[in-house]
C-alpha cells in the first residue's frame, strides 16, 4: 500500500509529462519562458524546469523557429542563427562522408547516441577524429 500523498504526487508527475500536454499547453509553458528570460532559446528553454526540451518543441512544431512564430514571437536574430547553424550542420556532414569517400580504408565514422555529435576514427591506430566548422569573422 502507497501513501495517498505519494500517490498524489506521482500523478502530478505524470500528468506533467510531456506526451500528455496539448500544443497549446506547450506553447504556454513557452509563453512562460519568454516571460521569465525577456527572450526565447534554446538556453533559456533548457533551463527552465516546467518547460518541455528543445528537441521536444522540434518534433511537435518542426522546429522552435515554427513554435515561436506560433506564439508571435518574431527574431530574425534567432531566425538567422538557426540558418547558420543548420548551414554548419550540413556543412559538417558533407565534410566527413567527403573524408570517409576520399580515405575509405583509414576511417570511418562512429556515431554516438544523442545529443553526441559523431566523429571519425583512424582504422589503423584507432584514433579519433572530432570535427568541428569554425566560424570566421569577415
Amino acid at each position: 500500500m502507497i501513501k495517498a500523498e505519494l500517490f498524489e504526487r506521482a500523478q502530478a508527475i505524470l500528468a506533467n509529462a510531456t506526451r500528455h500536454l496539448t500544443n497549446d499547453q506547450m506553447l504556454e509553458r513557452l509563453k512562460q519562458v519568454l516571460k521569465a528570460h525577456g527572450a526565447l532559446g534554446s538556453k533559456a528553454i533548457r533551463s527552465s524546469r516546467g518547460c518541455p526540451g528543445t528537441a521536444t518543441y522540434c518534433t511537435r512544431f518542426g522546429g522552435l523557429l515554427r513554435a515561436y512564430a506560433l506564439l508571435g514571437y518574431d527574431s530574425q536574430e534567432k531566425a538567422a542563427a538557426l540558418a547558420r547553424r543548420q548551414r554548419s550542420m550540413l556543412l559538417r556532414g558533407e565534410l566527413i562522408k567527403t573524408l570517409i569517400e576520399r580515405f575509405p580504408d583509414r576511417l570511418r565514422e562512429i556515431i554516438p547516441p544523442a545529443p553526441h555529435r559523431s566523429f571519425l576514427k583512424d582504422r589503423r591506430s584507432g584514433l579519433l577524429i572530432e570535427v568541428r566548422i569554425a566560424k570566421t569573422e569577415p
